[in-house]
């Protein structure tokens, strides 16, 4: 998307998560200064700040997707051979736009844990190769904010497929579109419920499935689907817009509803899993409330707020990949020769850590990212030719 073309209330979404999961993760860094009185709440901001983050990037990345998909295989022409090659090229252009990021920082992993810890087990890469941490295959903490990753993947492949097969059995695109969106909604929802009765009795702590297993956590992506397809309805379109005020409000309400699951969390230790299985989708729906009024937003271009969130926002992806890398090797080189109990000592380091976080994260958008997307169709058309 060109930049005077983009949607700034969109880039604003991704830069509040993006900002929202740096600040999960200076966890080491910060929570020092808030032991004792202060670290009930500063551990409700960080597990706030980093779940609401991820679930604006999966609901975003959603309505993104359901937008492409819709312009490029629903309203296109219903033969099964052209259809297929839609679904083909679909499937080439969300991975040339995600996997080779991904692959660079699992080489990039593989060379800190090198540097760290002077020696790398090569059994530990074949989850992260197939997209399988988030299926409970791995035990390791190699590369681990890739679980995100893993769910839009898997979701970029079974929306296609359950879509294909729904178009085999009923020739109707609309209807394949909703069969497949309803199963990649309802396969969280059933293991959600399923886990909820099997642990009810339960006092262990069931964040790390209802956060991180793939199969829970793609409706989030899926919500943002469902939106884009009555989004692009013109009549609805109209009535969003007209009622966006009213639509944020209860955006808003709802988000502060679902502050109830982060609260009974961390401040209360509620473990109760039904509880997470209801309230879940919660915040999904309530950001959905938001997108009228953030999709419509008027800022004047050029200002450097409207710069500085469009940069953000641009290299927001290779941010997500490269802010751990360079926090770790940061702790490895630097922060042991500090005084981080120092307030000033540990805001300089903070800073300077953000700054060349987003320094890398742009330099590689910019010469490597981008550069691979200019090519993208050049790619696909020799892609195709070959086979």
């Amino acid at each position: 998307m060109e930049q005077n073309k983009r949607i700034f209330g969109l880039d604003l979404l991704r830069f509040i998560a993006i900002s929202s999961v740096l600040y999960c993760h200076l966890y080491e860094i910060l929570y020092p200064f808030f032991k004792g009185k202060a670290e009930v709440l500063y551990n409700l901001s960080r597990w706030l700040s980093g779940y609401y983050g991820v679930e604006i990037f999966f609901v975003l990345s959603g309505f993104l997707i359901g937008s492409i998909y819709i312009k490029t295989v629903i309203n296109q022409t219903p033969y099964n051979v052209a259809l297929w090659q839609q679904i083909e090229g679909f499937l080439l252009r969300r991975w040339i736009r995600t996997l080779p990021n991904y692959f660079l920082f699992i080489l990039v992993n593989i060379a800190i844990v090198y540097i760290i810890k002077k020696s790398f087990h090569f059994d530990v890469l074949l989850p992260y190769v197939l997209f399988l941490q988030g299926l409970g295959i791995t035990g390791s903490d190699f590369f681990y904010v890739s679980w995100s990753l893993a769910v839009e993947e898997w979701f970029y492949l079974l929306l296609p497929l359950f879509f294909f097969v729904a178009f085999f059995l009923s020739k109707n695109k609309k209807l394949s579109f909703f069969i497949a969106v309803s199963f990649l909604l309802a396969i969280p929802i059933f293991n959600k419920l399923w886990y909820a009765f099997q642990h009810s009795h339960s006092v262990a702590r069931h964040d790390g499935v209802y956060r991180y297993a793939t199969f829970y956590r793609i409706d989030a992506i899926g919500f943002g689907v469902l939106f884009s397809w009555f989004w692009m309805k013109e009549s609805v379109k109209t009535f969003l817009t007209k009622n966006k005020n009213l639509l944020l409000l209860i955006g808003v309400f709802l988000l502060l509803c679902s502050f109830v699951y982060i609260y009974l969390f961390i401040a209360k230790s509620v473990q109760n899993p039904f509880i997470f299985a209801a309230l879940s989708p919660l915040c999904c729906i309530a950001i959905l409330f938001l997108f009228p009024a953030t999709i419509n937003m008027k800022v004047k271009q050029g200002t450097l707020f409207y710069k500085f969130v469009v940069l953000i926002s641009l290299s927001s992806y290779s941010l997500y990949l490269c802010h751990v890398p360079v926090l770790q090797l940061a702790e490895y080189f630097v922060s042991h020769l500090l005084n981080m109990n120092n307030l000033l000592v540990a805001i300089c380091y903070t800073m300077l850590y953000l700054i060349i976080s987003i320094a890398i994260a742009h330099f590689i958008y910019r010469y490597f990212e981008q550069p691979i997307l200019d090519k993208r169709e050049a790619i696909i058309l020799k892609f195709k030719n070959t086979l």
